[in-house]
């Protein structure tokens, strides 16, 4: 009996670590990447805003750009607001 009810605690203290590791290795996709940010790009001007950039204008002229460096490498700078925000 008591060989019997070890056995059964280890295991279910087994099940309950492998969900708990499932648990924290699903979680642990679920944080963006800083570095990663969206930004929003002018195709006029060739400047890239922040989402929330009050300097963003018209829509049609409007493309996403998945992060700073695909910004940069696509040729467009940052605005004033965004240029300022790396400084500091």
């Amino acid at each position: 009996m008591l060989r019997t009810l070890t056995k059964m605690t280890i295991s279910r203290y087994f099940i309950i670590l492998i969900m708990f590791f499932s648990l924290f290795l699903s979680c642990a996709g679920d944080k963006p990447d800083p570095s990663a940010k969206q930004y929003i790009g002018n195709i006029n001007t060739k400047k890239f805003h922040k989402p929330d950039c009050s300097y963003l204008l018209a829509r049609q002229n409007q493309v996403t750009l998945e992060s700073r460096d695909q910004a940069i490498e696509l040729g467009y700078s940052a605005c004033g607001i965004e240029r300022r925000r790396k400084q500091n």
